[in-house]
């Protein structure tokens, strides 16, 4: 389903009253994204995730996702080159601290980036091979090669970057297609040791998440209004209200934000009032 679905669309097989699906991949969040410019807008990524919210108050359980082996990394997607770090840690408070069901595509809790292909060789997906022998001239074929190297599955389909060792630890073996060259930087075991990477960041949200449940797993979702590119709900259980609040850009942006003990920053320097470029801060709420 397009960036258009309602809840109308689930309504029949994934609620209380039905008996069809358990959970369900919503594809609105992939959907909304425009590989023609390689963005989005920020007001059809919130409906996206107020839709999410719609399925679990209905009784459905939404699966919480960014992407998957079919589309380029989340972190060339909806992240930033200049902001890297930042932004992968900002898009994961975002989504999984929604209610539904979280799910990480692998690589992703590391912040694993699109592959840097050098030539149509480096291919290995059907499709992109398909359109590539579909090009009549160079011309085109360098046009098609281009949008390929944004828009391939293959992308997503680089080795698990374990370490920095031989094909970044997945196997001594031929691996069954190419390790990204940032494999060395970019991996498990450098980023387990380093605080304030992709990682550590991960495991604060989904520990926070953990130890919340009440909250985060079955409490009430209440949407802030869109300012700029800064989203914001509140999580509501048992008299208890925390603040999810994220800056999507890469500039400062001026915030009014209430009073409550902070739970979560993906900042150790964080600003009165001011959210720095992808800065995600959880607030437990006084009132």
């Amino acid at each position: 389903l397009g960036r258009d679905s309602t809840l109308k669309d689930f309504k029949n097989f994934c609620s209380k009253k039905s008996k069809e699906l358990g959970a369900i991949f919503e594809f609105s969040i992939i959907n909304i994204f425009d590989f023609n410019s390689y963005s989005y807008d920020i007001k059809d990524l919130l409906k996206s995730l107020k839709l999410k919210q719609k399925i679990a108050e209905n009784g459905g359980c939404p699966v919480l996702f960014w992407t998957n082996h079919d589309y380029p990394r989340v972190a060339s997607m909806y992240g930033s080159e200049k902001y890297w770090n930042k932004s992968c840690s900002a898009l994961a408070c975002l989504m999984y601290l929604l209610k539904g069901m979280p799910m990480i595509y692998n690589g992703e809790e590391i912040g694993m980036t699109n592959y840097h292909f050098q030539s149509i060789n480096d291919f290995d997906d059907v499709n992109a091979k398909t359109l590539l022998s579909l090009a009549k001239t160079d011309e085109e074929r360098s046009e098609v090669f281009e949008n390929l190297k944004l828009t391939s599955r293959d992308n997503a389909r680089t080795m698990m970057q374990w370490n920095d060792s031989k094909n970044a630890g997945f196997t001594n073996a031929t691996p069954w297609f190419r390790v990204n060259d940032n494999y060395k930087q970019v991996n498990v075991e450098a980023q387990d040791k380093q605080q304030g990477s992709v990682l550590n960041e991960y495991r604060k949200i989904l520990a926070l998440r953990n130890t919340n449940k009440d909250v985060f797993c079955y409490g009430k979702t209440k949407f802030g209004r869109l300012k700029g590119k800064v989203i914001r709900y509140t999580r509501i259980a048992n008299g208890k209200k925390y603040l999810v609040i994220v800056n999507l850009s890469n500039d400062n942006a001026v915030v009014k934000l209430p009073k409550g003990e902070t739970l979560y920053c993906n900042y150790n320097d964080s600003l009165y009032n001011t959210l720095s470029p992808y800065e995600a801060r959880v607030i437990k709420l006084t009132k």
